[in-house]
């Protein structure tokens, strides 16, 4: 399931910021010989209806029994908190204003709530691998990486080492002749 919303957002949520923008663009240019307001509504109801296939994968996972409600509550009151609560407005609650009728007829707010979309996507992705990746970091996983970040680091400082030795014989030449 997490897939068929990933590939939603990729190919079909993400484009839609430039689709809004053409419609924009069209609107101007042929003012009155086309009606753009079925254009509109098609767009308004694919993002409500990811907003709501997201809100249904969102209680799918917190459904799935402890590991689904362990990484709900590690992700909401853990450390990247804020991230997670912004990424859930931007994605869930913001697309839902288009019921207002008003604000579902502008063209402008659907290109905000595109946005917001999009921006609540990068959030998810974030927290996702932050939360991972804080949540991984013990003492022994460092253990087993030290020996090759030692060996990184000297490779760096000897690179650097041979490049100024490099630069200083390139300049004594220079001032010998």
């Amino acid at each position: 399931m997490g897939t068929i919303i990933t590939l939603i957002t990729a190919h079909l949520i993400r484009p839609l910021i430039i689709t809004i923008l053409v419609v924009i663009v069209l609107r101007a240019i042929f003012k009155k010989k086309y009606n753009f307001e079925n254009v509109i509504t098609i767009i308004k109801w694919i993002l409500i209806a990811f907003s709501v296939l997201s809100i249904l994968f969102f209680l799918l996972t917190l459904l799935q029994g402890d590991v689904g409600y362990k990484l709900f509550i590690d992700r909401a009151t853990g450390l990247y908190k804020y991230s997670y609560w912004f990424m859930l407005t931007c994605g869930f609650i913001v697309p839902l204003l288009l019921f207002i009728k008003r604000l579902g007829k502008s063209i402008a707010v659907l290109l905000l709530v595109a946005i917001c979309i999009n921006i609540g996507w990068l959030f998810e992705t974030i927290v996702i691998y932050m939360t991972d990746s804080h949540r991984d970091y013990v003492n022994e996983a460092f253990n087993y990486e030290r020996e090759l970040t030692l060996i990184i680091e000297g490779a760096y400082w000897a690179v650097i080492i041979l490049f100024r030795g490099r630069l200083n014989a390139k300049h004594d030449i220079t001032q010998a002749a």
